[in-house]
């Protein structure tokens, strides 16, 4: 019960006064997984004062029919800012992932070292983490994000190179108005079935 609360208040306790840059939350109703659980997405960016030091992440609440949690997952990742060359910036980044279900519950920890390319609507940001805290294995992240008019794409990928795992969660995004949009995701997990969910999404902003 401990857990159900801090996950539901990381999820949305998060006020859009903090929000310096975004906060979205995605509601999807419709869902091709098993059980077809309804999931509730929260997508963050906030710079902590200053510049150089932002939040950022993506975390996960699954309810089933009765309203009762299937999978937790919340993913927070501080990014510190190094320096600028063009269009390009270089960080250090610290992520955490607590990930929980009715089978198994663990959490790791992420340290490494990145890059980030803006240029008006496309950017793309990279991360090489040599380090795992839980399984000490190396991983790469990836996060692209494109907005054109009223449509727009995010793709989130990671990869472990010594066991070959890939996880990738591709958005397509049609916005209603400036706060409003309705999404498609596909989900594409190494040994599992892809997932495919629609729903809706809400745009919180200073």
């Amino acid at each position: 019960m401990f857990k159900k609360i801090i996950a539901l208040l990381a999820i949305f306790v998060a006020s859009p006064t903090l929000a310096a840059d975004h906060m979205d939350l995605l509601i999807s109703s419709y869902s091709t997984e098993d059980g077809s659980p309804v999931r509730i997405q929260h997508v963050m960016t906030h710079r902590l004062g200053v510049d150089w030091l932002s939040l950022r992440g993506i975390s996960n609440l699954d309810l089933d029919s009765d309203a009762n949690w299937t999978r937790i997952q919340l993913k927070p990742r501080v990014l510190v800012k190094g320096f600028e060359v063009g269009n390009f910036s270089f960080h250090a980044v610290d992520q955490l992932e607590y990930f929980e279900t009715r089978r198994f519950d663990r959490t790791s920890n992420r340290v490494g070292a990145g890059t980030e390319y803006r240029l008006k609507t496309l950017s793309i940001e990279v991360n090489y983490m040599p380090y795992d805290s839980l399984t000490g294995d190396d991983r790469w992240d990836s996060y692209i994000n494109w907005r054109k008019g009223k449509f727009a794409f995010n793709n989130v990928l990671w990869y472990v190179p010594k066991t070959g795992d890939r996880y990738e969660q591709a958005t397509f995004i049609w916005k209603l108005n400036k706060r409003f949009s309705v999404q498609y995701q596909r989900q594409w997990f190494t040994k599992l079935d892809t997932i495919d969910r629609v729903g809706f999404a809400v745009r919180f902003m200073k």
